[in-house]
């Protein structure tokens, strides 16, 4: 019998069991991100603009010098900037950023108390930013640095008083002696994102700047030199570098004594308080008169002023207690309806203000930057606007 098979067997030939081997595609290098990024003109347009620590001076982020001569008084002066910013307030008529401010006290770490006494019993409150004292820091050691860095707010202005203090064991006029400074500063600032602050002293010829290798003024992104005679008050400080802004700047200021309490033996306590002082620059004048109500509000104020004992003409270095003022002015303007008595005075004060006769800080009144002698007792009466105040500038 023949049997025939439904499903012949079928033979694959060697050409149907062939996979052909695909085309080796050509060597092409990994794709990896660009280390450096192209900025076009309207890339940099778009950029935000520099903010400032202390307007014009001081960057929010960065490395800078407080210096001077000893006895100039830099750490007085450092004490009124750290509370400045630490309050949002301005520092000298220059408007400050609000922020956190550490003052790392390695200079004369006994004298900070009566010092910092001093500025609460001007102010009448306690002084308002933090301070490291008697701790050791090393800012050429890295672990140092890390340390404070780990203690200190992001974005906050660390103080160190003095950079001498800080670095002891170095040969400040030594190139790499002074680069491990600068590195640690950098470190600290960069690892707190925030503005380190150096007070420094000049050397021998103070014109040359901040004592040292030349490299640490190259650093420095803001610089101001504090001047003055240790034997007189009066002292000033001015911007010698600025970067992306004016140097060039003065502000004079006056070291007043101030008696504190007594030590063990009935002898006084006294340190010092800053007060800026009115220069040529600062000094304004006015082209109006005084109106009705200005008059009688700067009376007021005289009169204030000489029940206190704190009045000598054209004097200063006092203050009032703002709302106190305000209400004095009201109760003197008897020939206001006596519903717009309260408005009319604030108005009043604020036109003298403005017009700098006075300065409002806070919960005080204190002595302006107007030159009052500019006023003759005429100008004091009614105004040659028909009675109108000065405007509100």
């Amino acid at each position: 019998m023949e049997i025939l098979e439904t499903n012949p067997p079928h033979f694959h030939t060697r050409a149907e069991h062939w996979d052909p081997i695909p085309p080796k595609e050509p060597n092409t290098p990994k794709s990896f991100p660009k280390r450096y990024k192209l900025l076009s003109g309207s890339d940099i347009a778009n950029e935000p603009l520099k903010e400032w620590a202390v307007k014009g001076v001081f960057p929010t982020q960065g490395i800078s010098a407080v210096y001077g001569p000893s006895g100039s008084g830099k750490s007085f002066l450092c004490i009124e900037l750290a509370a400045a910013i630490q309050e949002g307030k301005p520092f000298f008529d220059l408007k400050t950023k609000q922020t956190d401010v550490i003052i790392i006290g390695l200079e004369g770490e006994s004298g900070y108390k009566v010092r910092y006494d001093a500025w609460k019993n001007i102010n009448l409150r306690d002084i308002p930013f933090k301070t490291v004292l008697r701790q050791s820091f090393n800012v050429t050691i890295d672990k140092d640095v890390a340390d404070l860095a780990e203690a200190v707010p992001k974005g906050s202005v660390v103080i160190i008083d003095t950079m001498n203090q800080s670095a002891p064991t170095i040969d400040e006029n030594a190139s790499k002696d002074m680069g491990s400074v600068i590195r640690g500063l950098k470190q600290l600032q960069t690892l707190t994102k925030g503005l380190v602050i150096i007070v420094h002293h000049t050397g021998k010829n103070e014109t040359r700047g901040l004592r040292g290798h030349s490299s640490l003024h190259a650093a420095m992104d803001a610089e101001i030199e504090v001047q003055g005679d240790p034997e007189s008050p009066k002292k000033s400080f001015k911007t010698t570098k600025v970067k992306d802004g004016a140097a060039g700047k003065s502000f004079p200021f006056e070291l007043i004594p101030i008696d504190l309490d007594e030590d063990e033996d009935g002898e006084p306590i006294t340190s010092c308080y800053v007060k800026p002082t009115p220069s040529v620059e600062l000094r304004k004048t006015t082209t109006g008169t005084l109106g009705e109500n200005q008059k009688i509000a700067m009376d007021v104020i005289d009169e204030l002023l000489k029940a206190n004992g704190d009045l000598a003409e054209g004097g200063d270095g006092w203050r009032l207690i703002y709302a106190e003022v305000r209400e004095a002015i009201a109760d003197r303007l008897t020939q206001v309806d006596k519903k717009r008595r309260s408005s009319r005075s604030k108005e009043a004060l604020t036109g003298l203000i403005n017009n700098g006769y006075y300065r409002h800080e806070g919960d005080f009144l204190l002595p302006g930057l107007t030159d009052r002698s500019q006023l003759s007792k005429g100008d004091r009466s009614v105004g040659q606007n028909g009675g109108e105040d000065l405007p509100n500038l």
